[in-house]
């Protein structure tokens, strides 16, 4: 399982996924976030892991882009979570 953090800032995924999404996933209630994370934790973390090996912007973009709108919001959110324990 992947122990480092992808580094990908609050501005590139407003940039790739628009304002409205990442509010969303700012937004979402810890219990929201914990219920979607353990229901969708096989598609997040394949999906965390392959953005995490995906470097370039448009390559990144056109990955997220292409993911159901549920994970999109979930994966931001896991983004943030991590960066978080990262900066503690």
């Amino acid at each position: 399982m992947m122990t480092e953090v992808l580094d990908i800032s609050r501005d590139d995924l407003v940039r790739i996924l628009g304002a409205h999404v990442v509010e969303r996933a700012e937004a979402l209630s810890e219990d929201a976030f914990q219920d979607r994370k353990w229901n969708r934790l096989t598609d997040l973390l394949r999906a965390y892991e392959k953005l995490y090996h995906t470097p370039l912007f448009e390559a990144r973009r056109g990955f997220l882009l292409g993911l159901d709108d549920e994970l999109k919001v979930t994966l931001v959110r896991h983004i943030f979570d991590q960066q978080n324990v990262k900066s503690i």
